[in-house]
């Protein structure tokens, strides 16, 4: 014979119309729009093209102001940003030296406390617009 046996009720607590308290849930929260970038960010490219890195120096995050490097191409950039809805923020990526082109960066925050990077360019050689990936993680 089998015996069941029961869990014990735990009592919940009540708000004052004697309804059972809701249960806090676990979540996730993504990092405020407004919280600093200040300091080094690195990551790997993927996409169109591959094969180096993208490191991007934050001195300012409202607005965004940076430099940029690509360490396996000789070109040195600065990030303005154009515009920023929630999480996302959309930048103009400027060359200063080298022989680059200007291209137009999104970034997004993710809740895993990275940040999405996407570029996108025009790439005369190819003839066509080339995008760009990496996850960036802080230096």
């Amino acid at each position: 014979m089998r015996v069941r046996r029961r869990r014990p009720r735990v009592a919940q607590p009540t708000p004052g119309d004697g309804r059972p308290a809701p249960v806090p849930q676990p979540t996730t929260v993504n990092p405020p729009a407004g919280a600093p970038l200040t300091g080094t960010w690195r990551g790997a490219v993927t996409g169109d093209d591959s094969g180096f890195d993208v490191v991007v120096t934050f001195a300012g995050s409202n607005p965004v102001r940076s430099t940029v490097e690509y360490p396996q191409i000789p070109c040195a950039r600065t990030w303005s940003e154009e515009s920023r809805r929630g999480d996302t923020i959309s930048l103009v990526e400027r060359v200063t030296s080298g022989p680059c082109v200007t291209s137009q960066i999104t970034l997004d925050r993710r809740p895993d406390g990275t940040l999405g990077f996407r570029s996108d360019y025009f790439a005369e050689s190819r003839g066509r617009t080339l995008t760009i990936y990496a996850t960036q993680r802080r230096a």
